[in-house]
């Protein structure tokens, strides 16, 4: 929790800071793209979610920590 998790950012923006890289077009991120990656990677993990906006400090400790 204390070293690269953002609690109070959403699940995407978690994830999205991972997917950084291959998520932006001309130096701008591309949030669609940024959205199907961060959505595609928490499905691989098995993160149990409302929504993939959900703030990561309302998530289980377990899957604060697949996140």
């Amino acid at each position: 929790k204390g070293q690269g998790l953002l609690l109070d950012a959403s699940v995407q923006e978690n994830l999205g800071l991972v997917t950084l890289r291959g998520a932006t077009r001309g130096g701008l991120v591309d949030v669609s793209g940024q959205r199907r990656a961060a959505t595609g990677i928490a499905e691989r993990l098995g993160v149990r979610m409302a929504s993939i906006d959900q703030h990561v400090r309302t998530l289980s400790g377990g899957n604060q920590q697949k996140v």
